[in-house]
């Protein structure tokens, strides 16, 4: 199949070790869609096989949603075939830019959301391990959770793990085993982060690359509740075992604390110029003769707040697709 036979292809997103994200129409189905390609049976095209694999088995309402898996795919100009699957264009930003500032109950029903479909991974048999603030959009249906490509089963071995330095718990960061309590323990990060506007640890370019000791979360932010506090600090908590157990014994607490997801979820479709497909298909569409401001897509900005470098990647970990 000629890529440009089904696909619109609206923009490339991004291009980095042997694969490519590209931002789509549907020309069949008429939505938008993105797709993630790499040379078919090669180590790229292969790792894309299986994240598609892995996906297409899942089924969340806060996980993107698999839209086609892709074979044998010509594209003109190139020599190879290629191979990937297509998602679901999601409408929303990255976490931490679309809550700031936001009431803190809006906070707790975005942690609700994102704890309800990793609970659905991890009761699959499968750790995320890349939760961050580029994986975790929201938007006007709420929390989707992005990108199953660190993904590992949950009795992975050690070194076999990878993530974000700064939302990699440090046991992932050492190269041993992961386990559901990593994947806690970045949840626990990308929310302290979100609040705060800081890492709740250092992180070092040089040396033992996390910090030891966790910020306080009420120094910083000393509205936040007590119980909210001490639920996000025993999931960044350093070693393993202090964390809480699991996925469900966190949202049971939230349950307790009346926080849970109640957001809706598949909102009835937007039509006309309020439909996102319109407005995505318009900014990115060339301008018209006689003027018009040139259309284009930018990658949002990192959050703002204080130490918000953009964390680097560490061994095994694939970059933000």
């Amino acid at each position: 199949m000629r890529l440009e036979s089904r696909f619109r292809v609206l923009r490339s997103i991004q291009s980095a070790e042997g694969r490519e994200t590209i931002l789509a129409q549907d020309r069949l189905l008429g939505v938008a869609c993105v797709l993630k390609l790499a040379a078919a049976g090669g180590p790229a095209g292969l790792h894309l096989r299986q994240e598609g694999q892995r996906l297409g088995a899942l089924s969340h309402p806060r996980l993107v949603r698999l839209h086609a898996h892709l074979h044998g795919i010509e594209r003109e100009g190139d020599a190879q075939l290629l191979e990937g699957f297509a998602t679901a264009w999601v409408d929303g930003q990255p976490l931490e830019q679309a809550l700031q500032g936001a009431p803190l109950a809006e906070v707790w029903g975005a942690l609700a959301q994102l704890l309800s479909v990793v609970d659905h991974l991890h009761g699959n048999g499968i750790l995320h391990l890349d939760i961050k603030d580029d994986n975790a959009l929201y938007g006007p249906g709420g929390l989707t959770l992005l990108d199953l490509g660190s993904a590992q089963p949950t009795d992975v071995g050690p070194g076999l793990s990878g993530g974000t330095l700064g939302y990699a718990a440090p046991e992932v960061v050492a190269g041993e085993a992961a386990s559901v309590a990593s994947d806690l323990y970045s949840v626990g990060v990308l929310f302290f982060r979100l609040l705060t506007g800081e890492l709740p640890r250092e992180t070092r370019l040089s040396g033992p690359a996390l910090g030891g000791e966790a910020l306080p979360l009420r120094a910083l932010r000393p509205d936040v509740p007590v119980a909210m506090a001490e639920l996000l600090e025993a999931m960044i908590a350093w070693e393993p075992g202090r964390r809480p157990a699991d996925v469900r014994s966190v949202r049971s607490r939230l349950a307790d604390l009346g926080v849970g997801d109640r957001r809706q979820v598949g909102a009835p479709p937007r039509v006309g110029a309020d439909d996102p497909l319109h407005r995505l298909v318009q900014r990115l569409s060339p301008p018209r003769a006689g003027g018009g401001r040139g259309a284009h897509l930018e990658r949002p900005p990192a959050h703002g707040g204080r130490g918000a470098g953009r964390p680097r990647r560490i061994a095994g970990c694939r970059p933000w697709i």
